[in-house]
């Protein structure tokens, strides 16, 4: 009787175990495919203000040689 207890406490333990880990993984995936959505978002982000701020510079370098050879 306490041995077919103790199989049927083991099997839970094991059970809750395995289900608390499975848990945990689902949750770090979903975790791990936001943190890439917002990376692909700031890489666009921080793309973009490259781009508008290397054509300010160059209008800006255009504009001091404009201004000196006058």
């Amino acid at each position: 009787m306490i041995q077919k207890k103790q199989e049927v406490d083991n099997a839970l333990v094991i059970s809750v175990l395995a289900a608390i880990a499975g848990a945990l993984l689902a949750w770090n995936c979903i975790v791990v495919y936001d943190i890439q959505k917002d990376v692909k978002e700031i890489k666009t982000t921080v793309n973009t203000m490259h781009k508008t701020l290397t054509k300010l510079a160059r209008f800006q370098i255009d504009t001091d040689i404009s201004a000196e050879s006058e």
